[in-house]
């Protein structure tokens, strides 16, 4: 999830949680804060979550059709595809502090 904006955020208006950059007491204590990343995997012991390894997502392209979506995550590190089968056709995308193309694929 990228950087959310501070103050008012128009994508997500009323009855929709606010998602705005807020700073706390905590958080000005010292932190590190990061953004759009991927978990690669959840570290324990004894049966507990102790951290989790993550690595940031520098670009993310999807390509999807009537019936099928890829997802292409840093260049092709990482790949997911799926099929689908929609009784409605429709397109929905969404990108919160994030640059967004949308393209037709003939």
């Amino acid at each position: 999830m990228p950087k959310p904006p501070v103050g008012h955020n128009p994508s997500t208006p009323w009855p929709q949680w606010p998602v705005v950059f807020k700073t706390t007491s905590s958080h000005e204590e010292g932190c590190t804060r990061r953004w759009c990343l991927a978990s690669n995997q959840f570290l324990g012991k004894n049966g507990k979550v102790t951290g989790v390894e993550v690595e940031e997502v520098e670009n993310l392209k999807i390509l999807a059709d009537t019936s099928s979506v890829e997802v292409f995550v840093n260049d092709g590190e990482y790949v997911f595809s799926t099929r689908y089968y929609p009784e409605v056709y429709k397109l929905q995308a969404e990108a919160v502090g994030a640059q967004i193309t949308l393209s037709e694929i003939m």
